[in-house]
């Protein structure tokens, strides 16, 4: 029998016979808790820091899990191989591929980026990884519909359950693409007519200054557009 503590012994004295059972209970009682050995103690720490830890863990993956998912734009997790870590609501909105289709999978493995894409996610995913600042590029992306379209890309390094990963914040900018393409078509055919019509066209600001001056004023004026923009 191991060495016992004195409260022990003094219960031991004090107890008949008639209650052993009881003091026995007491005894185990008092052993398994006030008068564990110090090795027993540092398992019974170890244990208890470790069950913290884990909560910790799984409180700060709740957090993240919901704080992805309040920003509009999707945002995928992925580790230093491309493995997708974790993924935000709206991947699934944007794309049509849901969270079970991407996680644990290379986005090399995806269908729904293009071969010349990944490429260059993979350039940019070493280069955040080694530490450089890359700039906000885009990408083409087919959707699970088969539509294409280009995605803003930003990315920033962390650090994901101890290990380096990168945060990827995809932005849908076919809208703006779409915008900027038919402000060019209207500008080209604005151009186009002014520049057929027999009169001058001649436009400026609130100022007096010339801000554009249709190119036949030479043949009628004698002046050069460059002349009279100087």
């Amino acid at each position: 029998m191991r060495n016992e503590p004195d409260i022990v012994k003094i219960l031991r004295e004090e107890e008949g016979e008639e209650s052993k059972g009881k003091l026995e209970k007491n005894i185990q009682k008092i052993n398994s808790s006030e008068h564990v050995s110090d090795k027993e103690k540092h398992i019974i720490e170890d244990t208890n820091n470790n069950n913290s830890t884990t909560n910790s863990s799984s409180d700060s993956e709740k957090i993240l899990q919901a704080l992805i998912n309040l920003i509009a734009d999707p945002i995928v997790i992925v580790d230093k191989k491309g493995k997708f870590l974790e993924c935000s609501d709206k991947v699934e909105k944007l794309t049509g591929y849901k969270k079970e289709d991407l996680l644990g999978k290379s986005f090399l493995k995806v269908p729904f980026i293009t071969a010349k894409s990944k490429a260059l996610l993979i350039k940019n995913l070493a280069r955040r990884l080694l530490g450089e600042q890359v700039k906000t590029y885009e990408i083409e992306a087919v959707f699970k519909d088969g539509e294409k379209r280009p995605l803003e890309v930003h990315g920033m390094k962390v650090e994901y359950k101890g290990k380096p990963a990168d945060v990827v914040v995809f932005r849908d900018v076919s809208i703006q693409k779409k915008a900027e393409k038919e402000l060019e078509t209207s500008k080209e055919k604005y151009h186009a007519l002014i520049t057929n019509i027999p009169d001058v066209t001649w436009t400026t600001d609130s100022k007096g200054n010339t801000t554009f001056i249709s190119p036949n004023v030479e043949d009628i004026y004698g002046y050069s557009p460059e002349e009279i923009y100087s």
